[in-house]
């Protein structure tokens, strides 16, 4: 038996073997780049005007953005698919919200677009990126200039429900809220209930999923307040 020439065979076996690894590797290094999205270019210089519009809280920024950065062909646009239409609906209804909401308005716009001016100032951005981040950051910027306060939420129930509609924005922030303000939250709406039961209720019920899920002291009080409502409509 040819012991030597077994080992040779065997060692080109070997080689064949590591040098198909590694093309395979390379290839599928080669594919994820080729298929991976394209971060595109900006289609504007910086416009100092439209920085100075985010600094101020203007609607405005977000359609300077756009021209900036367009997303137009993209599925993910924020600035004015999310950005410019909740910023005009709340602008349209500014006068209806108590001196505490427009607080919150004001608090929440100048955070949100001081936050996007990290997108607007890149070179070259991902359309799912800007989507993605300024959704988590804009609710963020919500819980953190006073969403979680029952008063709030109650007071301009009619505006956030005409502002917000069947959307689950406003119930992706109020998640952000922790278990203590939620909990004081709720047990303020308990005393508002005659406040509530009109205007109110339908904006409750949409809200309740969400204190379900969370820690054993809000759920009680959830359930409490979904008791509540029972009977008073029995």
């Amino acid at each position: 038996m040819d012991r030597g020439g077994s080992r040779k065979s065997s060692k080109r076996g070997q080689l064949a073997l590591v040098l198909f690894c590694m093309t395979l590797h390379t290839s599928s290094a080669f594919i994820s780049w080729f298929w991976s999205p394209r971060k595109q270019q900006a289609a504007r210089p910086i416009d100092a005007g439209c920085e100075s519009l985010a600094l101020a809280g203007d609607c405005g920024f977000y359609r300077c953005f756009n021209e900036r950065h367009p997303c137009n062909a993209s599925s993910s646009n924020y600035a004015i698919d999310y950005g410019w239409r909740y910023c005009s609906r709340f602008d349209a209804h500014r006068n209806q919200l108590t001196e505490e909401g427009r607080r919150w308005l004001n608090g929440t716009l100048n955070c949100s677009m001081e936050n996007m001016l990290e997108y607007y100032r890149s070179d070259a951005i991902l359309c799912s990126d800007i989507e993605a981040g300024m959704k988590e950051k804009h609710a963020s910027c919500e819980v953190s200039n006073g969403l979680c306060s029952g008063r709030l939420i109650v007071d301009n129930r009619e505006v956030l429900a005409d502002v917000f509609t069947i959307s689950s924005h406003l119930f992706h922030s109020v998640e952000k809220c922790a278990v203590a303000q939620l909990g004081e939250a709720v047990s303020w709406l308990r005393g508002r209930f005659r406040d509530i039961e009109q205007a109110g209720q339908p904006l409750l019920q949409a809200i309740f999923p969400i204190f379900g899920n969370l820690q054993n002291k809000v759920k009680k009080l959830a359930a409490d307040i979904g008791n509540e409502i029972r009977q008073r409509n029995a």
